[in-house]
């Protein structure tokens, strides 16, 4: 970090962007953290008879994790410069594995809406768990940035 950032004058120099890089990375881990609770959330509660509130509390989580995710990203680019390219990899795969995993959640809740409640519960589940192996891909490839 140059001395101009100490201050608190930035110059623009790439350190800034780091900063702001590593900011918007932790945001979006809080973010697809918090989504996945919803979903779990909404599940149980459809579940237990609430669908009203089950499908909007899976279709909120779904919604932060997708922020959450344009976060990652935005900050993967302002560090692409301190990741190996091995970081780069799993970064790459665990965004993948994040974005397969809303679409497991969609389908089961797609699958839910249909009437085939366990196949939705099945689908809900198998997406979460993508979401959480695909988070835990990116953050391994973050390496000691965090």
């Amino acid at each position: 970090m140059c001395n101009c950032c100490f201050m608190g004058q930035c110059c623009n120099h790439h350190c800034c962007n780091h900063r702001e890089g590593i900011n918007d990375i932790r945001e979006g881990i809080g973010d697809i953290r918090e989504g996945v609770r919803d979903i779990r959330e909404g599940l149980r509660d459809i579940l237990r008879g609430n669908f009203c509130e089950g499908r909007r509390d899976i279709c909120e989580g779904i919604r932060d994790i997708e922020e959450g995710l344009d976060d990652i990203i935005e900050g993967v680019w302002d560090i692409r410069s301190l990741l190996s390219r091995e970081g780069l990899r799993d970064i790459r795969e665990g965004i993948g594995d994040i974005r397969e995993g809303i679409r497991d959640i969609c389908e089961g809740l797609n699958d839910i809406c249909r009437g085939n409640m366990r196949e939705g519960a099945r689908d809900i589940m198998e997406g979460t768990r993508d979401i959480e192996e695909g988070l835990a891909d990116i953050i391994e490839g973050l390496g000691d940035i965090l």
